[in-house]
């Protein structure tokens, strides 16, 4: 997947046929930022306005803006078994729990 990048943050780049609009999100953050644009060209200025916009927030309400994590990205279900990986220890004995774990971590 292509993505953008401004002031430490990435965004992604998608294309909606249904809507016939481009449209991303910034990547790797807990808070929910999209933007959207009709072509390809002014995506990126709706990227970095989007970032701005969302640092300009930040510092308005006093909030510490989230930054970028790759390497644990804020994907709920990713964290969940990103956990289950960390964490589990399977008896030799539970053989179909040692496989569901094996392919939770491995996919």
């Amino acid at each position: 997947m292509k993505k953008m990048e401004y002031k430490g943050y990435q965004g992604t780049i998608d294309y909606s046929t249904e809507d016939q609009c481009y449209y991303g999100r910034i990547a790797d953050i807990r808070d929910l930022i999209n933007y959207e644009s009709e072509n390809d060209t002014d995506l990126e200025h709706a990227f970095r306005s989007a970032v701005d916009d969302y640092l300009a927030l930040c510092q308005k309400r006093g909030e510490k803006p989230d930054t970028p994590d790759r390497n644990n990205p804020a994907d709920p279900e990713y964290k969940k078994v990103l956990f289950v990986c960390q964490k589990t220890t399977v008896p030799e004995n539970n053989t179909l729990q040692k496989n569901q774990t094996h392919v939770a971590c491995n996919n």
